[in-house]
């Protein structure tokens, strides 16, 4: 007879890779949710108008410049509030990227029909929403720009909500400036 410790939830290993299991899956499904509103075409949330300005401005893949903003995003946390980054949010700079050029961008038209752009909105903001409930729940660490407002809130103190907002608009604007969509959509989400 197996002892309790033995049983599947129990077992360390397999605690360690369910987490990683909800994390890429959480990440896939966000990844999917955010090119739906690429494709949309209707507008982008903040940080999706920074990335897509940074992808027209610099004329890289909009996967890659996740990464690159990711990357720089995870450095300036540390440097400005000692924010370390873990396993999670490395995974969701590298995949999220990743999984939008190579997988998700290929399969999914560009839409011009307006219902079929509602559609699209509607569907990228619910599947944002359950990819980031997945891997946030997985516990793994946060994604890179929450990081970043961890470190901004730490530094000036202020409140959680005023560094969140400020830091979503001024990435809106500069995003705006460098070509990234603004429109309905990102009002709505």
């Amino acid at each position: 007879m197996l002892s309790d410790k033995s049983s599947f939830g129990d077992n360390k290993f397999s605690d360690v890779l369910a987490g990683w299991v909800q994390l890429i899956v959480g990440l896939f499904i966000l990844s999917f949710g955010i090119a739906l509103m690429v494709k949309a075409n209707v507008g982008m949330f903040p940080w999706g108008v920074f990335q897509l300005g940074i992808s027209v401005w610099f004329k890289i893949p909009f996967g890659f410049s996740i990464q690159v903003v990711g990357l720089l995003v995870i450095i300036i946390a540390y440097l400005v509030g000692k924010v370390k980054p873990r396993s999670g949010t490395i995974a969701n700079m590298i995949l999220i990227g990743f999984f939008i050029d190579y997988i998700i961008f290929p399969v999914i038209p560009f839409y011009t029909i307006f219902w079929h752009q509602m559609v699209m909105m509607i569907l990228s903001i619910v599947s944002s929403a359950i990819g980031t409930a997945l891997y946030m729940s997985a516990d793994l660490g946060a994604g890179p720009r929450d990081s970043l407002m961890m470190a901004l809130y730490i530094k000036t103190k202020a409140s959680l909500r005023a560094v969140r907002t400020s830091l979503e608009i001024f990435v809106l604007i500069v995003g705006y400036s460098m070509g990234g969509k603004v429109g309905f959509g990102t009002i709505i989400y």
